[in-house]
C-alpha cells in the first residue's frame, strides 16, 4: 500500500522521490501445506466412506500404506491379494505428452510387496 501511494504521489510530483523502492524486501518463505494430524486423516477417511465415495479404497491407500497417487493408479486386480493381505507395488501411472501411460516403477527398489492393513482389506 505504502509503495503504491507512494509511487503515486511521486507521479503527481508531491514528492520528489519514492524512497519504498530503496528497501530491499527479504524473499517471501512459502511453508508447504502440514501434514494432516491422525485425527484430521480418519474423519477425511470416515466422511469418504460413508458418503460411498468411489475412491475411498484409494485414498485408504494413500493415507494408510504412503502410496504415491501413480502407483494407485497403477495397481491392478493381480497386484492385489485380499486373502494374504498384501499389495505388490510394480506399476505406476505418468502422464505423457498429454496421455495416460500405465509403466513400471521407476527404479527397481521403488518396487514393494506391502502388508494391507485391515482398513485396507476391508475397503
Amino acid at each position: 500500500m505504502l509503495r503504491a501511494a507512494l509511487s503515486t504521489a511521486e507521479r503527481d510530483e508531491l514528492v520528489s522521490r519514492d524512497v519504498a523502492t530503496l528497501v530491499r524486501l527479504p524473499a517471501a518463505r512459502c511453508r508447504p501445506p502440514g501434514a494432516w494430524t491422525v485425527t484430521e486423516a480418519r474423519t477425511f477417511l470416515e466422511s469418504a466412506r460413508s458418503a460411498g465415495d468411489l475412491y475411498y479404497p484409494a485414498n485408504v491407500l494413500l493415507l494408510v500404506l504412503g502410496l504415491r497417487r501413480g502407483e494407485v493408479l497403477g495397481l491392478g486386480w493381480g497386484d492385489v491379494d485380499l486373502d494374504a493381505g498384501q499389495v505388490r507395488v510394480e506399476w505406476q501411472v505418468q502422464r505423457v505428452g498429454g496421455d495416460l501411460i500405465r509403466r513400471e516403477t521407476k527404479t527397481p527398489t521403488s518396487d514393494a510387496t506391502l502388508p494391507l492393513p485391515g482398513i485396507a482389506v476391508t475397503a
